[in-house]
C-alpha cells in the first residue's frame, strides 16, 4: 500500500491532483486578512471609546440621582419636622374643622 502512495504522490498526473497554492496567492490571502484584521481593530477601537462614553453618562447620572435622593431625603426630613411641630398640632383641629366645611372631610 506504501507503494502505492508513493505512486501517486510521485506521478505526474499527481500536480493535477495536489495543487499548493503559490507564494504570490499565499502573500495576497494574508494581506487581505491583515486587511480584515486592521478593520476589526478599529471597529472594536470605535466600540471601546462609545463604552468609556456611556460609563461616562452613567456616572453622570448617579450623580445626579444621588442628589436627588439627597433632595427628597431632606423633604421627607422636613415634612417629618412640620408634622412633628407645636403648631401643626395646635392648627389640627382648625383644619379638620375647614375640611368639614369645604366639602373634603374624611369618610
Amino acid at each position: 500500500m506504501s507503494e502505492l502512495v508513493f505512486h501517486l504522490v510521485n506521478s505526474p498526473e499527481s500536480s493535477h491532483m495536489l495543487s499548493l497554492p503559490s507564494n504570490a496567492q499565499i502573500e495576497a490571502e494574508v494581506s487581505s486578512l491583515r486587511a480584515h484584521l486592521a478593520e476589526r481593530d478599529g471597529q472594536i477601537a470605535d466600540i471601546n471609546q462609545a463604552v468609556v462614553e456611556r460609563e461616562g453618562q452613567i456616572a453622570s447620572l448617579n450623580q445626579a440621582v444621588a442628589g436627588r435622593d439627597d433632595q427628597i431625603a431632606a423633604l421627607h426630613s422636613s415634612i417629618a419636622a412640620l408634622h412633628s411641630s407645636n403648631s401643626w398640632r395646635i392648627t389640627k383641629p382648625l383644619r379638620f374643622v375647614s375640611r368639614l366645611f369645604n366639602g373634603k372631610g374624611k369618610k
